[in-house]
């Protein structure tokens, strides 16, 4: 059985949840089978590690319900430790070069030891922290009685705890691989017939991650720098020059096809191309197997090419050449690497056969699952509508914050419509969001759903409001959150991730300016959505509304995160006070007191804010 559990801010789900799986432990009792409890955030795991279990344990100890301190495990993936087999190996190869040099200096700084190392404790960008960390083909690794993750896993297997931590993709792996005896890296995590799933919103991305593949056009190369000196005795130079070649030449071919197909991407979600998979890109993903496999015979075995990523690669490959009803799709990092990437299409019917119609019980919460009327949307993208409906619970928690004392809502209605290659509709946010920014003293995270209107809105405004410090959000940017989180009075021009799950307590953020309602943006994506139903009427009311609304509600929440916090929304687009929607925008923010001018803010703030906000 499923339970959706949408808890706002302010109403305890932490504990919530936690008391209702020692009860749920207890009462079924489930012996040896842990509580787990899945998130997409490491803040949250170590929240729940450190913080809310001990508390529960601490009270549970008092009225003498238990007799001994509740147990707890945090499970990350392997993703998130050091191999020190990969790190010597990558600080070698970079150490011939001076381009390098800030990342020699940052790894010097680091001062890694032996024993088990959490990457999670050092700011590293993604691309860099999966050149150095332990990668899926370590098995046969001749390290493995020397390094501290193979032994951290040998102790999760002698380990009987009340409750195991751990992220939404380590789950997912665990659901996709188990039961895997031959390697237990695979079985970090324990058997587990209760399941708490935190930030529930994020969970289905996190699904077509798992159950899909991926590989990136540096592992060949890398590959192919391991093994050039492993030619076999019977081989001859030449020949093993020559397969060395192909490889190279087939694994050019294919990501320069895959970048000539990149388009410009300006969706705040991410850099990413759906691609139709022809015959064309299926023979240059052959032609790369049977290179690759072409190598693998020509050269001698080496332990050191075992931490190397090729058989994942490889295997990816494989699936794609054998899956016919997949998304196909191209992604770019932060320095350009392109990765082909694949999914099944039918991600809610993958998600009700691998996980919802099992003999486990989940709890799923979440501040924003439902579009503010039900969960069907959020149940049909998920696949828990294919169970039978007494087998899925619902509840919604409202939070108990007084947001009519504590914040206002502003939704001005001399915009125009929203047009983004319109010069004169950028303009008027641009002058718009100069007026809220200096009613409230700055303070404020302005959210796109476009980086090209982000960029081009900031252009207009950094000189009118040069008294603020401004931080513009790049895909590059990685710290503009962090550096915006540090300010006293900043202005944030953000997308992506600062749609959900930023946590900006106090008055570091008091205002929210949503540029945009965030409809989805046309793609190939939502056209395959579209071509399911049988009018753009009928898109439009249960796919694109329902996900404009809940991306909405998670947007505004980032402003209020405490009681005692208060501060203003702002929503400076025409369609949030007239047209067929602007009913359902404004019930959405009902709770918020609605005022009518810049003047009204300024006034609220001076009402609500001290003297110091003001400095």
């Amino acid at each position: 059985c499923v339970s959706i559990n949408e808890a706002e801010v302010g109403t305890g789900k932490s504990m919530a949840y936690l008391v209702a799986g020692f009860i749920a432990k207890r009462t079924l009792n489930r012996g040896d089978y842990p509580v787990t409890i899945a998130t997409s955030s490491i803040e949250l795991q170590k929240a729940l590690v450190e913080k809310e279990i001990p508390n529960l344990s601490k009270m549970l100890l008092a009225f003498d319900i238990i007799k001994k301190p509740l147990t707890v495990a945090l499970r990350k993936g392997k993703e998130h430790y050091l191999c020190q087999k990969r790190y010597q190996s990558y600080y070698k190869q970079i150490a011939k070069y001076k381009k390098y040099q800030k990342t020699i200096e940052r790894f010097d700084k680091m001062q890694l030891q032996d024993g088990l190392v959490d990457l999670d404790r050092f700011e590293l960008r993604p691309s860099l922290k999966d050149r150095i960390c332990v990668k899926t083909t370590c098995f046969k690794c001749k390290e493995k009685p020397f390094c501290g993750y193979a032994q951290y896993v040998a102790q999760t297997k002698a380990e009987s705890n009340d409750f195991q931590v751990t992220n939404h993709n380590m789950y997912l792996a665990y659901i996709k691989s188990k039961p895997d005896e031959l390697n237990p890296a695979k079985n970090i995590l324990r058997p587990s017939y209760l399941v708490i799933l935190d930030e529930a919103h994020k969970f289905k991305s996190a699904a077509e991650d798992a159950f899909g593949v991926r590989f990136d056009e540096e592992i060949v190369c890398d590959y192919i720098r391991a093994v050039k000196v492993l030619k076999r005795q019977s081989v001859s130079a030449r020949e093993y020059k020559q397969a060395i070649s192909r490889l190279m030449t087939a694994n050019d071919a294919l990501f320069n096809v895959l970048r000539a197909r990149t388009q410009a991407d300006d969706f705040e979600s991410g850099n990413n191309t759906l691609i139709r998979f022809d015959h064309g890109l299926w023979n240059l993903l052959n032609s790369l197997d049977s290179a690759i496999s072409e190598v693998e015979m020509l050269r001698e075995p080496d332990e050191k090419v075992t931490s190397l990523s090729i058989d994942y690669a490889r295997d990816a490959i494989a699936t794609m050449l054998a899956e016919e009803d997949w998304n196909h799709w191209i992604e770019a990092d932060e320095n350009n690497v392109l990765s082909l990437c694949a999914s099944p299409k039918e991600i809610a019917k993958e998600m009700f056969k691998r996980i919802w119609d099992t003999h486990v019980s989940y709890v799923l919460t979440s501040g924003t699952m439902s579009d503010g009327t039900n969960f069907d949307y959020f149940k049909q993208e998920n696949g828990i509508n294919r169970l039978p409906a007494h087998k899925i619970k619902t509840s919604t928690t409202e939070s108990p914050f007084d947001y009519k004392k504590h914040t206002r809502l502003f939704i001005p209605c001399d915009m125009p419509r929203p047009d983004n290659q319109s010069e004169e509709y950028r303009k008027a946010i641009a002058d718009k969001i100069i007026e809220i920014v200096k009613a409230t003293n700055g303070h404020t995270a302005i959210l796109f759903t476009s980086y090209s209107v982000l960029q081009s809105v900031y252009e207009m405004t950094k000189d009118a409001l040069s008294d603020y410090q401004l931080i513009c959000m790049t895909r590059s940017n990685k710290s503009a959150i962090a550096d915006f989180k540090k300010s006293k009075n900043a202005v944030l021009f953000a997308s992506g991730a600062m749609w959900e799950g930023v946590d900006c307590a106090g008055d570091g953020l008091s205002s929210v300016i949503i540029a945009r309602l965030p409809f989805p943006l046309r793609s190939a994506t939502m056209e395959q959505k579209k071509d399911k139903y049988s009018s753009v009427k009928e898109f439009v009311r249960k796919v694109a509304v329902p996900e404009m609304i809940i991306k909405l509600r998670q947007g505004v929440g980032r402003l209020i995160r405490n009681e005692t916090d208060t501060g203003l929304v702002a929503v400076l687009d025409a369609r949030a006070y007239s047209g067929a929607n602007a009913g359902k925008v404004q019930d959405v923010l009902k709770k918020y007191t609605r005022v009518q001018s810049t003047e009204d803010i300024r006034k609220f703030f001076r009402d609500v804010k001290s003297d110091a906000y003001f400095e």
